[in-house]
């Protein structure tokens, strides 16, 4: 009889296996990773938001967008975008981490929401930051 030397096919069939799976856990783990760096980029972001609305209250002795759009968020947003690009502010496309656009909302001259859905499509109560509050 020869002696062959090599792998029977049943013994990389295993091998297979057992890459695939390791595979899957690593890449499962990482899906994990990314939400939560995203998470964290946007609260970033929404603190830093929130210092230029906050800076350009103290200058114009209100938020922007107040009174004009009170309640109005869309408007109010398009608003903060302005005031930004006009400040020439690194985040003023005010897209958080997901690709859809940071909301914004006065509440007095000297309050405001901001928010972001946090990859939520469906805007199910999700949010990162503060969506509510007067």
């Amino acid at each position: 009889m020869k002696n062959k030397s090599g792998f029977t096919l049943v013994e990389l069939l295993v091998v297979i296996s057992i890459i695939g799976i390791l595979a899957g856990i690593v890449l499962g783990m990482s899906g994990g990773a990314q939400a939560n760096a995203n998470r964290k980029k946007a609260e970033s972001e929404i603190e830093r938001i929130s210092a230029f609305v906050t800076s350009y209250q103290m200058e114009y002795g209100r938020v922007p967008g107040f009174p004009q759009y009170k309640g109005s968020t869309s408007e109010a947003t398009k608003e903060l975008k302005k005031q930004m690009a006009g400040a020439n502010h690194e985040l003023k496309e005010l897209t958080d981490p997901w690709g859809d656009s940071y909301q914004y909302r006065p509440t007095s001259e000297m309050t405001f929401c901001l928010w972001s859905f946090g990859g939520d499509e469906k805007n199910s109560g999700k949010y990162i930051g503060e969506p509510y509050g007067e």
